[in-house]
């Protein structure tokens, strides 16, 4: 059953401590290129860009461990992945003594589904579950006009909420009739 809804992994953070670069990367597969500086506090770093889908970064020799590595994939890496690449993928980290540092999941309405309205009732009712500083509410309309709505502060449990309508996105289901979208942005503006 279709329900016009997905539920992806947006971002996914790990870190291993019995590991080496090479191993790392093969693991995760694609083509890594060392990177000329350093990653979170790591002095050496390796990139694996994927056109337009996302970005790795893996980092690793910290003086005070210099084994540990630690790896980000951004969305567009991480939603690519299988539900059985996933269950690999952190199988591995678990037999390295690794453990997940971030996973960020976004469900979207790619059909359109539930009215922008409904989410901007329950928005303004607090209702809004995020550790987001500020949802920004737009239109189309408004993104070219003076008036740009105000961001709301939420606070709380989980990391984005999006909603897309099916005119901006190509080969969605075009049911969707408002044409807003919500995004919010955390405290890292990621």
């Amino acid at each position: 059953m279709d329900s016009g809804f997905t539920l992806t992994i947006d971002w996914l953070a790990f870190t291993v401590l019995a590991s080496n670069p090479q191993e790392t990367m093969k693991v995760l597969g694609g083509d890594w290129s060392k990177a000329k500086g350093g990653f979170r506090g790591y002095p050496l770093s390796w990139m694996r860009v994927d056109g337009l889908r996302g970005v790795g970064k893996l980092g690793t020799n910290a003086p005070r461990r210099p084994n540990e590595i630690h790896v980000d994939l951004s969305g567009g890496l991480a939603s690519a992945l299988t539900r059985d690449q996933i269950r690999t993928l952190l199988r591995w980290v678990h037999a390295q003594q690794g453990h997940v540092t971030r996973i960020d999941c976004a469900l979207d309405d790619r059909a359109g589904t539930v009215p922008v309205a409904t989410i901007r009732e329950a928005v303004s009712a607090g209702q809004c579950v995020t550790r987001a500083a500020q949802v920004r509410i737009s239109s189309p309309t408004s993104r070219m006009g003076p008036e740009r709505p105000r961001a709301r502060p939420c606070t709380s449990a989980v990391r984005r909420v999006r909603r897309y309508s099916a005119s901006m996105t190509s080969g969605w289901n075009s049911r969707a009739k408002d044409k807003s979208t919500i995004r919010t942005t955390g405290h890292d503006g990621n």
